[in-house]
């Protein structure tokens, strides 16, 4: 080079990360662009400028702003010395980054290619990590209302899979991350000691879990994707899409931002949501996570006669590449602390899930009661979406429910069992 960087630029696309690279006569001198991602006002990418061995300066904006070119092209420049700024003057950092911000997206597209498709030979089947509900390279929607047992059918599946216990369904052993936005440490650790005893594992034995109640995908996604890159986690769970943090689930561009936050942490990846009010047959939400999903999973309950047990259907609503299997139907049963076992349930066990038929208010009101423990009747209904009246009443008149104690003013109901 040369004496102006901002002409002889060396464009380099490496992993989705955009690079530009000159040598000037203080070192070489690098603008480098990452997170790049299309919004609504524009492209943003976090911009670093680079001499040598040493970041000068960096900032997440606008590639269209010259507001923010200008902002940090300023910075850079007061982080250079005195022979250096005479060599690299502000005028000229400001045009190379005005250059390379204009050429980081055509750069970031060419990533994608174009390939040869198709195969000279019959290409293997798909291959499942946890058959028939999780695809290597794919990702799963698991979906039911509240309390129904899907944190419980999640947990069963990502302890199945770390550990490669093959009880309740044919397994490909996979180190797992499990993001949790939903509950409580103490509910999460009680959950894993209980899926663990009733998958026969040590009672001990330890999942790796992301603990992050409370927090959105945004917060956590640099920090998983450092564990991912760390640890070396090959499937990520992630409870709940409903605690994502994004914005409002119905528009196209959240749904999306997280199916494409999901999978650029791994490529095999299992999410849970909720269903629409009123419309159980898919995910709550854009038709973007029907779109972004390769199996979609609807699971509805009915606690059992006895009161002991919670019958589960598992139905593939939504499959790619492969054909849908018989809705699969479990038993998860109980004790007053939690799970304690989980079996293949038959048809004569719980008929109204066979026959697809409306669960009563009452009986998903038990079945979350059985899964989650003692709430008021104020937090039952708004979790639950059920009139806060019409619940109360329920819950005072029928002889499967108690009262379980109070936490301030407020009743706490839970579940009677016989025996």
């Amino acid at each position: 080079m040369s004496d102006s960087p901002a002409s002889s630029w060396e464009y380099a696309n490496e992993g989705g990360i955009v690079y530009a690279r000159s040598t000037t006569q203080v070192g070489p001198l690098e603008l480098r662009a990452e997170h790049i991602r299309r919004a609504r006002t524009g492209p943003h990418a976090s911009v670093t400028f680079r001499l040598g061995e040493h970041d000068l300066a960096d900032d997440l904006f606008n590639l269209l702003r010259g507001e923010d070119r200008r902002k940090l092209a300023k910075s850079a420049f007061a982080h250079l010395g005195a022979v250096e700024q005479k060599a690299l003057p502000l005028d000229l950092l400001e045009e190379a980054l005005a250059r390379f911000c204009k050429r980081v997206m055509p750069e970031f597209l060419k990533a994608t290619g174009i390939i040869e498709g198709g195969a000279d030979e019959e290409p293997p089947p798909p291959t499942y990590i946890l058959k028939p509900y999780i695809l290597e390279g794919g990702g799963t929607i698991l979906f039911a209302p509240p309390g129904a047992g899907k944190s419980t059918d999640g947990f069963l599946k990502a302890v199945s899979v770390d550990a490669g216990c093959d009880k309740v369904w044919p397994v490909q052993q996979r180190h797992v991350l499990f993001i949790n936005l939903e509950r409580s440490a103490d509910s999460i650790n009680r959950r894993i000691w209980r899926v663990n005893r009733a998958l026969g594992l040590p009672s001990k034995r330890r999942l790796r879990v992301l603990q992050a109640r409370g927090k959105s995908i945004p917060d956590v996604l640099e920090q998983a994707q450092a564990a991912i890159q760390a640890d070396g986690y090959e499937v990520v769970f992630l409870d709940s899409i409903s605690r994502s943090g994004m914005g409002d689930l119905n528009t196209n561009e959240v749904g999306n931002a997280i199916v494409d936050a999901l999978s650029s942490l791994t490529p095999t990846w299992f999410a849970i949501g909720h269903p629409s009010r009123g419309d159980t047959s898919h995910v709550y939400g854009s038709q973007m996570f029907d779109a972004g999903q390769d199996i979609g999973v609807r699971l509805t309950a009915q606690p059992s006669a006895d009161r002991r047990t919670i019958g589960v259907a598992l139905e593939i609503t939504q499959a790619n590449d492969i054909a849908i299997p018989p809705m699969e139907l479990l038993a998860f049963e109980f004790d007053d602390g939690g799970l304690t076992g989980v079996r293949t349930a038959t048809a004569r066990e719980f008929p109204q899930l066979v026959a697809n038929k409306t669960v009563s208010m009452g009986d998903q009101a038990y079945t979350f009661l059985l899964d989650v423990g003692a709430m008021s009747a104020t937090d039952i209904a708004a979790e639950m979406g059920f009139n806060r009246s019409n619940l109360a009443a329920l819950l005072r008149d029928d002889v499967r429910f108690c009262v379980a104690g109070k936490e301030g003013r407020k009743v706490l109901y839970g579940v009677k069992r016989e025996g």
